[in-house]
């Protein structure tokens, strides 16, 4: 009897792993290779890394690829994502945003239907589109993707932010027998509607993640609140919604940015206590950066 208990013990902590949230996280330090133990990706093409200084702050590796340049997640052997429940996310710049441009193929370039931008929007082919054009030209952007294979649910993010809902009752969404995830490359059907671009960072995990976590991941891909030496300076409330008081101990002219690195706002800090509205600003993170002679000092800022 005791062995049976154990048995069945030792099931449910095997089943338990198997279903277990795992990540995994590519950030194309000059390879291919998953930051953990994870399988490589593929890429159809040579590329180019390089070194970048990206808006979120801080400076990264990055791969460049060029117009049919397709990077393939390879799932046939592990079958991480089997299941149908997973998140994809992914830090990338599209040289150019106009039209259609395929991010995600499911069906191994067999079907038109995926992950889109479409001229500024994001969208899940045939469904779905966001109600504004988010995606930037040519500037960096934080895409994410989940699917919840319980309820067939699918919910679309740009920057943190919820963008659309459908219900993938057709399995649209999910790898065909070929098990293989494509980034960046068009269906052979169509066959025009890829791009050249850069990505910094592809990461999976085989659950669907809610929209909270998804704004967590999004404001960790930059640094810490505080970037920069020296930093003798206080800000609150952050989070704020109107205003934010910036206390600091010198006078430094100063911009705020948002993740692209668009200039939102700029003025003085005067040597104490400061007031900036940011009430026009959206909801997001910004980037408060201080110019002087002898550094640059760089804060965030998140707007709720």
């Amino acid at each position: 009897m005791k062995k049976l208990l154990l048995l069945f013990i030792v099931n449910i902590l095997l089943a338990f792993g198997a279903f277990a949230q795992t990540t995994y996280t590519w950030f194309f330090n000059n390879n291919m290779h998953e930051a953990g133990t994870g399988p490589d990706l593929t890429a159809a093409c040579t590329g180019s890394y390089s070194s970048e200084a990206l808006p979120i702050g801080i400076t990264r590796n990055v791969f460049h690829y060029s117009k049919g340049c397709g990077i393939t997640f390879d799932d046939s052997i592990a079958g991480f994502l089997s299941l149908g429940s997973y998140t994809i996310e992914m830090y990338v710049r599209i040289d150019t945003n106009i039209g259609f441009k395929k991010l995600i193929d499911y069906k191994y370039r067999a079907s038109d239907n995926g992950l889109y931008n479409n001229s500024g929007n994001i969208q899940l082919w045939p469904f779905t589109k966001s109600d504004s054009a988010y995606i930037p030209d040519s500037a960096y952007v934080y895409v994410a993707v989940t699917r919840d294979d319980a309820t067939k649910n699918m919910f679309t993010y740009v920057n943190g932010m919820f963008m659309t809902t459908c219900a993938d009752t057709g399995s649209y969404y999910i790898y065909d027998a070929h098990k293989k995830l494509i980034f960046f490359e068009d269906d052979a059907t169509t066959g025009g509607e890829q791009v050249s671009g850069t990505v910094s960072m592809i990461r999976i995990t085989n659950t669907n993640l809610d929209s909270n976590t998804i704004k967590t991941r999004f404001h960790k891909l930059a640094v810490p609140n505080i970037v920069g030496q020296n930093a003798n300076i206080r800000i609150y409330p952050n989070p704020a919604t109107d205003n934010v008081q910036i206390i600091t101990t010198a006078k430094y002219p100063y911009i705020i940015t948002d993740i692209t690195g668009k200039q939102m706002l700029n003025g003085t800090l005067l040597q104490g206590d400061n007031n900036i509205t940011i009430q026009s600003l959206p909801v997001g993170m910004y980037f408060l950066k201080l110019l002087d002679n002898n550094s640059r000092q760089v804060f965030k800022i998140l707007k709720q």
